[in-house]
């Protein structure tokens, strides 16, 4: 079995999570049949206590594992850090997705016969 710290590229500044990365970017790793994103893991491999708190990066490289880029936080923390760091790009009225699903689904009601 291939361990924790066998999965990470530590060439760089950043080390990065050569493992499994979910969809949004952030590497996991299953120990003890429990699935972690690995950047939690690191923290908590370093004797933090992550559990009710978000972990950010200082480097805003999602595949980052790399101890001194990461920091414990609360959402507003991460919020503020998102705004101050302008990537709080989504995307507003007409432009969310949720508000062109809403019309997609609209076009493809079958509309009510007449009586």
């Amino acid at each position: 079995m291939t361990s924790f710290e066998d999965r990470i590229d530590r060439s760089g500044d950043c080390h990065l999570w050569t493992g499994h990365i979910n969809a949004k970017g952030y590497g996991t790793f299953t120990a003890k049949g429990r699935t972690w994103k690995a950047h939690r893991l690191a923290l908590h491999l370093e004797g933090q206590d992550v559990s009710g708190r978000v972990v950010m990066h200082s480097c805003d490289v999602r595949a980052c594992v790399n101890p001194d880029h990461l920091s414990l936080g609360t959402v507003a923390d991460n919020n503020a850090d998102m705004h101050q760091k302008g990537r709080n790009n989504q995307p507003k009225g007409d432009d969310h997705y949720m508000r062109r699903r809403a019309r997609s689904e609209n076009r493809h009601k079958k509309k009510a016969p007449s009586r």
